[in-house]
């Protein structure tokens, strides 16, 4: 059971509520590089709203995982971060607009390193380097600028959760940062599941890698809505490729992606109660 929101398209939007976040028992948050703030006469990349909706969410047993590189600096509360994450103290911006950061696991995801290779549009990494209260502890180790840990985990019984200000973004090693992404995700208390499958679509994208084109099937097990589109890393939707009802069965589209940069990009199908995303990668 997943799902996604947003990307939100203004600093004032406020994200999902508690009572829509509670529907899940982990919730991603990703500020990617908002770094706005009071002294650009903006809020911080959590509204006061969103902190007392993570809050409550939080404090009702949910597992959060909270990614902003500048949390701290547009102004998200350090009491805050110290209550639901359990930040002791932060030295913000020891990696000053770097453009690739090679990070070592420690604690749950020891012996798995991954270098990460900025691709925002307007500045690279900026991450802090933080201290854990008692009973968290840090979970990367930068190996780029040693002495630094950009991220914290708090394994507690009533809550679970991981502040991070590096971001996983084009990843050197996709089965290095896939492993990262499980050992979080099992030490937030959901583990990886397979439920059984009363429906498939058989979402296939080939070729994938590719260049200019490629072609997208994938088969219906019954009438009904179908909506296919192409989205970014933030979630945002590039491309439109199928909003209609179609009969049960097979079915097939091409898509040409001369247009777009290079990179990592998500095709989703939804047919009534059956979703699949699968990743698609221009590569030329």
């Amino acid at each position: 059971n997943y799902d996604w929101f947003g990307p939100t398209a203004d600093p004032n939007e406020n994200g999902p509520d508690a009572a829509t976040m509670g529907q899940y028992p982990i919730v991603i948050w990703n500020c990617y590089d908002y770094w706005w703030g009071a002294s650009q006469g903006m809020p911080p990349c959590l509204t006061s709203t969103d902190q007392t909706e993570i809050g409550n969410y939080i404090g009702s047993g949910g597992s959060f995982w909270f990614i902003g590189q500048d949390a701290v600096y547009s102004g998200v509360p350090t009491s805050w971060l110290n209550t639901f994450f359990y930040l002791q103290s932060v030295t913000e911006d020891y990696a000053w607009n770097a453009p690739s950061l090679t990070e070592q696991g420690e604690a749950e995801i020891a012996g798995i390193t991954c270098t990460f290779t900025c691709d925002y549009q307007s500045n690279g990494f900026f991450s802090d380097d933080l201290t854990p209260a008692s009973g968290a502890h840090t979970v990367l180790a930068d190996q780029t600028y040693p002495g630094n840990n950009p991220a914290i985990l708090y394994p507690g019984t009533d809550y679970k959760t991981t502040f991070w200000t590096v971001d996983g973004r084009g990843p050197d090693n996709w089965d290095n940062w896939k492993a990262m992404v499980q050992g979080i995700i099992n030490t937030l208390g959901v583990g990886e599941q397979k439920p059984t499958k009363v429906s498939q679509v058989n979402l296939n994208i080939s070729p994938n890698p590719l260049k200019t084109q490629t072609r997208i099937s994938y088969q219906l097990p019954k009438k009904g809505h179908t909506f296919l589109a192409l989205y970014d890393q933030t979630g945002r939707n590039l491309m439109t490729l199928v909003n209609r009802v179609e009969e049960a069965g097979a079915h097939a589209i091409s898509l040409r992606t001369k247009n777009l940069a290079n990179g990592v990009y998500f095709i989703r199908l939804e047919n009534g109660t059956v979703k699949e995303t699968k990743q698609l990668i221009i590569l030329r």
